[in-house]
């Protein structure tokens, strides 16, 4: 911790354990975020190439 009384933790204290399990968590939501936006942009290069077979028969 500071020893700056000014600078403040985001939950009013200091729990190491705590701390930890909320920066796992908010690097899994990231990871879930970025996951999603992959998923997404497979899914349109998908979709453009169905769209391409399509047109050719």
């Amino acid at each position: 911790a500071f020893d700056d009384e000014d600078v403040i933790h985001v939950d009013g204290e200091v729990n190491p354990i705590r701390d930890l399990e909320t920066i796992g968590e908010e690097l899994r939501l990231k990871d879930e975020e970025q996951l999603v936006q992959n998923i997404d942009k497979l899914d349109r290069v998908v979709n453009r190439g169905n769209d391409r077979d399509s047109s050719r028969n």
